[in-house]
């Protein structure tokens, strides 16, 4: 931008001076203001008002489609006015505030026709409880110092002297300077009978797009409202840049020249909504993205789908995490703190994504999706519920509980339609004290959404807490089906894998439909303390189990179980592991009641139960399925002794006689009672003796599949040949040395008294 000599600079001033005061003399009715709103002299703004309360703008300097205003302050009274007298075909409305004080925003924004309004102030805008907005087009009020358009040229809050280099060109990102002032809305104005009548607070026409990007980002209490539009809340740092893209619904903002964020804080109930109430161009998108974005106190960020038109997507960026907390009464309900995207018609519910390194989801807060329908809707929607995908490089806790409910991530369909599919990706997951992770069909025919999760490390499911009917809840990861839609496969990915006090991985149909498949691949899986891995059928002969593991224990009540009630078949257990132990009155476990059981396959290297551990297939009244437990690693020549291969004659090895003093000798090596020499001496009983039990082991007691003639045949091919050791020798008549076992023979039995080695 060209720099201008200080003498045009003085002349300039002095033109603006006096076209604004021949203007006030030839408006008499009006009074100029220099308070709440005024104008900063770079420009040929002009600002009137009759009551310091309520201010009309115009002039200003028009390029193209570009209306250009320049103000040194900009506030708007509780209860006042600013309206821009713009010429109606004006495409953008573009106001920068050059002072050093925020704008406070209490009062009506107004524009004429459909021009968008950028409203920029370093320092800080914020809107009050009564603010309010009447554009006809997009909105954007941001702490940016500078606006840049296409063709590169520039308009900033800074250095003002210089008459600024004004262009026809469209508006193509912001620039931040250092320490970009805060965005605040706290407003509640303008309620609305299509809303519930609950305010709308800041709020743009359909299609269009509000944007709040600054320093820090607060929603504290405000409600935010660009129905069927594109809601953008950003939190920049020092010196970043972010650009605008070409949207349906006005523009969308791209972080990727930010150089830090900073924090977005939307909380006491705040409302930030994208839903279409006119059900004429579906319901809105909505991106945050910030460095830490906290969802407190009852706040949410949400979208509905009403008619037949599909929503758009719902996206959180925060480069260091995302946490939801809490909730806020209202009349006799507790809503909790939430985000969350529903549709109760035949579009499709709106996608979440999350992308973090931490996503920390307590005290009863939800992201979730659904497909519902309203009380007495004869025909049930047919609209799918979204996709919920996380991603969180570092963890993933869910914990806790509220009045409001459990804390928890959640896809479900409770229509025709189907519930979308969570995936979720993490370093380390934690599900404790009631958090639940989700999915879910129910009162109609659509199929339950699919869970996947891939966690680097490690994943923990433990303990419990109480829902909103005061109800005891274990804090687990499952896909259910309470209809008759089918529920959805669990695959689970982790480094190790613990599930205890009372927690549960499960797959379950109670109603019509097929239960889901549970699918587990981890290197080390730990259940204590009543955890349990589980999948129920009440129909079909779906719900399987099929387990990946290094290594498997299950200990103090845990359990592994497929159960199918009614004629339902049970499902299959399959597990593939190098060491596997139930120990402490734990169990394996595939059971139906009429149907026909679930086999149970086992591949292992090891295999130990403790005497109250059991591995059962069975049916109560149908026929009971089979355990089949194979040891692929076992070497069958493990154990044996090398034999030599060349038979020789035993009496060729011995000379006629040794005495001791005759310069012979005898050599014995190994295990049992001889000494080395002819002339040594036992000094005590060391014949080695066999105490192994060659009766059936006892793990075969507990492995069973309610077959009697099957566990005679086990029994009888488990005996095993007894190996008796030598515990001495003897010679015959004939001469011939025999190496023989006798009871308890002692080495004295076999002392020689001769010099001879036979007589």
């Amino acid at each position: 931008m060209n720099r201008a000599p200080d003498g045009m600079k003085s002349s300039l001033y002095w033109l603006i001076w006096l076209v604004g005061t021949i203007s006030a003399w030839l408006s008499p009715w009006v009074t100029p203001v220099w308070g709440q709103i005024a104008p900063d002299g770079s420009i040929p703004t002009a600002v009137t008002t009759t009551d310091n309360a309520n201010f009309t703008i115009e002039g200003g300097t028009r390029v193209g489609g570009n209306l250009f205003h320049s103000f040194r302050e900009f506030s708007v009274p509780t209860g006042g006015s600013a309206v821009f007298n713009n010429a109606p075909d004006a495409t953008n409305i573009i106001s920068r505030i050059t002072g050093g004080s925020a704008s406070q925003i209490d009062g009506l924004i107004k524009t004429n026709g459909t021009a968008n309004l950028f409203l920029l102030n370093p320092q800080g805008i914020i809107f009050g409880l009564n603010a309010r907005l009447d554009v006809g087009g997009s909105f954007l009020a941001t702490s940016a110092t500078t606006v840049k358009f296409a063709d590169g040229t520039e308009y900033s809050t800074a250095n003002t002297a210089t008459p600024p280099l004004l262009t026809v060109s469209v508006p193509v990102g912001l620039q931040f300077g250092s320490n970009p002032g805060a965005i605040v809305n706290r407003s509640q104005a303008d309620p609305d009978a299509s809303f519930g009548g609950r305010p709308r607070g800041l709020k743009v026409p359909v299609n269009q797009t509000l944007a709040l990007v600054g320093g820090e980002v607060r929603v504290d209490g405000g409600n935010v409202t660009p129905f069927g539009g594109r809601l953008e809340l950003g939190s920049v740092g020092s010196n970043s840049n972010v650009q605008f893209n070409a949207d349906p619904r006005g523009f969308a903002l791209t972080y990727d020249a930010a150089t830090s964020f900073q924090d977005i804080l939307i909380s006491g109930g705040a409302v930030v909504d994208v839903t279409d109430v006119s059900n004429t161009v579906g319901s809105g998108a909505l991106q945050v993205q910030g460095r830490r974005v906290s969802i407190t106190g009852g706040a949410g960020l949400s979208s509905f789908t009403i008619g037949a038109l599909s929503a758009g997507t719902i996206v959180v960026n925060a480069s260091e995490s995302v946490e939801l907390s809490g909730f806020v009464p209202i009349a006799t309900f507790f809503y909790p703190s939430n985000i969350s995207t529903t549709t109760t018609g035949d579009g499709n519910a709106a996608d979440i994504s999350i992308t973090t390194q931490r996503l920390i989801v307590r005290e009863g807060g939800g992201i979730f999706t659904s497909s519902v329908s309203f009380p007495g809707q004869e025909v049930k929607p047919r609209g799918s519920a979204g996709n919920l995908t996380v991603v969180a490089s570092e963890m993933v806790e869910i914990s806790g509980t509220s009045p409001a409910g459990l804390s928890r991530l959640n896809v479900e369909t409770r229509t025709d339609g189907d519930a979308g599919a969570l995936r979720l990706t993490t370093g380390r997951l934690v599900l404790q004290d009631g958090g639940q992770l989700s999915a879910g069909t129910s009162r109609g025919t659509g199929r339950g959404g699919t869970i996947t999760v891939v966690v680097s490390e490690s994943m923990e499911l433990t303990g419990s807490g109480f829902d909103d009917e005061g109800k005891l809840v274990p804090s687990q990861l499952t896909g259910t089906s309470e209809g008759a839609g089918d529920a959805g496969n669990v695959t689970v990915t982790t480094g190790t894998l613990r599930i205890n006090n009372g927690a549960q991985l499960a797959v379950s149909a109670t109603g019509t439909g097929a239960a889901g498949n549970l699918e587990i691949s981890t290197g080390n899986l730990e259940l204590d303390n009543v955890g349990s891995i589980r999948a129920e059928s009440a129909a079909g002969n779906k719900g399987s189990i099929e387990i990946g593991a290094r290594d498997l224990v299950l200990r103090r009540g845990s359990s592994i179980t497929t159960n199918a009630t009614g004629d339902a078949s049970g499902g299959n257990i399959t597990v593939n592991g190098e060491t596997i132990a139930a120990l402490e009155a734990s169990r394996i476990a595939a059971n139906a009641v009429v149907g026909a059981g679930g086999n149970i396959g086992i591949t292992t290297s090891g295999l130990f139960l403790s005497p109250d551990s059991t591995i059962t297939a069975s049916s109560q009244f149908g026929i009971s399925g089979t355990v089949n437990i194979n040891n692929p690693d076992v070497d069958p020549a493990s154990g044996l002794i090398s034999l030599q291969t060349n038979v020789v004659d035993a009496d060729n090895q011995f000379v006629s006689s040794c005495a001791t003093d005759e310069e012979g000798s005898f050599t014995v090596t190994g295990r049992g009672g001889l000494p080395p020499t002819p002339s040594g001496v036992i000094r005590a009983q060391t014949v080695w003796r066999d105490f192994q039990d060659y009766a059936p082991t006892g793990d075969s007691e507990n492995i069973s599949t309610n077959s009697p003639s099957r566990d005679k045949l086990l029994a009888a091919s488990h005996q095993p040949s007894k190996i008796i050791e030598v515990t001495g020798w003897e010679v015959d008549r004939a001469g011939n040395v025999n190496l023989v076992a006798v009871g308890n023979m002692t080495p004295e039995s076999f002392r020689n008294t001769a010099r001879n080695c036979y007589r």
